[in-house]
C-alpha cells in the first residue's frame, strides 16, 4: 500500500477503501492460484493415465470422489459399454472435477477440500496453519464484499500491522504447501 502506517489508526476513507481493495484482490489472486494448482494436478495425472493407464493417487481420488454412479464390470471385457469402460469412467471423473474447479468461489477449508481432496491431496500435505489463514482471509473478504455497505474503522483491521502481515504469512504457508505437493509427487 502506498501510504504511511498510522499508529492512531486515523486513515482517510480513501486509504481504508484501498486496504479493502487490497484484501479483496489478494483473496482473488490466492483463489485463482489454488484453482490453477488443482487443475494442474488433475491435468498432469490425466496425462499420466492416458500414457500409461496406471492409476496413481490422483486417479484413485477422482474415482473415489467424482463418480456419478456405481457401475458393474462389463459382461464382455473386450466390448464394454461406455459406462463400463475404465477409460470413460476416468474421463468422466476428470470432467466432473474440472467443473468443480471452474465453479469454485472461495478459499475457505470447504473450498480447498472440494478442490484438492478428490485429487489425492491428504492431511499430510495440508497444514492447519494454512487452513486457518485461508479461512480467516475468506471470512474477511466475505465481510467486505457481502456484509458492508461502507468501510468502517472498527470493522477494518490496520492494513500494516494486521492485513499485510496476515497475507505475507498466508503466502509463506502456501509456499510450504507447494513444497509438500512436490515432495508427494502431486506437482512436478
Amino acid at each position: 500500500m502506498n501510504y504511511d502506517p498510522r499508529l492512531d489508526g486515523a486513515y482517510s476513507q480513501e486509504e481504508l477503501m484501498k486496504c479493502q481493495a487490497f484484501i479483496v484482490f489478494s483473496h482473488a489472486e490466492i483463489e485463482n492460484y489454488l484453482e490453477k494448482v488443482a487443475r494442474r494436478i488433475m491435468i498432469e495425472a490425466k496425462a499420466r493415465w492416458d500414457k500409461h493407464a496406471l492409476p496413481d493417487r490422483v486417479i484413485i481420488g477422482l474415482l473415489t470422489y467424482r463418480r456419478n454412479e456405481l457401475t458393474s464390470p462389463p459382461d464382455d471385457i473386450r466390448n464394454p459399454t461406455k459406462k463400463q469402460s475404465l477409460n470413460e469412467i476416468v474421463n468422466e471423473a476428470v470432467k466432473l472435477q474440472g467443473e468443480i474447479i471452474s465453479d469454485n468461489n472461495g478459499i475457505k477449508t470447504s473450498n480447498l477440500s472440494k478442490l484438492l481432496a478428490p485429487l489425492g491431496v491428504s492431511d499430510l500435505e495440508v497444514e492447519e496453519a494454512l487452513l486457518i489463514q485461508l479461512s480467516n482471509m475468506g471470512s474477511r473478504r466475505g465481510d467486505f464484499v457481502h456484509k458492508q455497505s461502507k468501510v468502517s474503522i472498527r470493522n477494518l483491521r490496520d492494513p500494516f500491522t494486521d492485513e499485510v502481515k496476515d497475507i505475507n504469512t498466508l503466502l509463506s504457508e502456501i509456499r510450504r504447501f507447494d513444497e509438500k505437493l512436490k515432495i508427494a509427487g502431486l506437482l512436478l
